[in-house]
């Protein structure tokens, strides 16, 4: 698991490099949007269950440092935690990781749609804020499960301090910051979509 981790790793950034200095036309986009497609679709079906795996077995998975620093409430993972704890944990986690897997396979729609050359149209401006709000979710509901996580993977510890784990990174403004930047483009390509319309049945 960790050499897939470290092949993908190396497969994104040689894909960066690559986009980075293709020459700009209709085919080259929309092939670069049938990759980025297949490779969100492969990403919403890794992130649960190299979660799930976390969870289950985190001594055995302890190499990867998932860094699950929300869906964990920045608790160490180790096997010494009971599976029943674990399991309400990850039942908690759920939530949030429901929300981001929607929004990767809302950005995998929305890749889609680039490579049949639909840019601005209401399908296009549509899905781009349900990524949106699937952007904002995460944030919010993640910081929420934080409490309950904390308090599961504490509880069985030989002297538990019951202290509820809440925190808000730099990750989660970009987040935050990157959500709000979608729905305003979302909302920009709906304006486009319907003025190029009105100019359309005008002429």
């Amino acid at each position: 698991m960790v050499n897939g981790l470290i092949a993908a790793a190396l497969v994104l950034v040689a894909f960066n490099v690559w986009a980075a200095f293709m020459r700009h036309d209709r085919a080259q986009l929309a092939f670069l949007s049938r990759v980025m497609a297949w490779l969100t679709l492969a990403a919403a079906f890794a992130w649960p269950l190299a979660v799930l795996a976390t969870y289950l077995a985190p001594n055995a998975t302890a190499p990867l440092n998932l860094r699950l620093y929300h869906l964990s409430a920045g608790r160490y993972l180790s096997d010494s935690i009971p599976l029943d704890d674990r399991m309400l944990a990850l039942a908690c986690a759920a939530v949030p990781l429901a929300i981001a897997v929607w929004g990767l396979l809302s950005l995998r729609r929305l890749f889609g749609l680039f490579a049949k050359g639909d840019v601005f149209s209401p399908a296009t401006s549509k899905t781009l804020g349900a990524l949106s709000l699937a952007l904002f979710g995460y944030v919010v509901t993640a910081f929420v499960a934080q409490a309950p996580i904390s308090y599961l993977l504490m509880r069985s510890a030989p002297e538990p301090r019951f202290v509820f784990a809440i925190s808000i990174g730099l990750e989660d403004l970009v987040a935050l910051f990157a959500a709000a930047v979608a729905a305003v483009v979302a909302r920009v390509m709906s304006e486009a979509t319907r003025v190029a319309d009105e100019n359309a049945n005008f002429v």
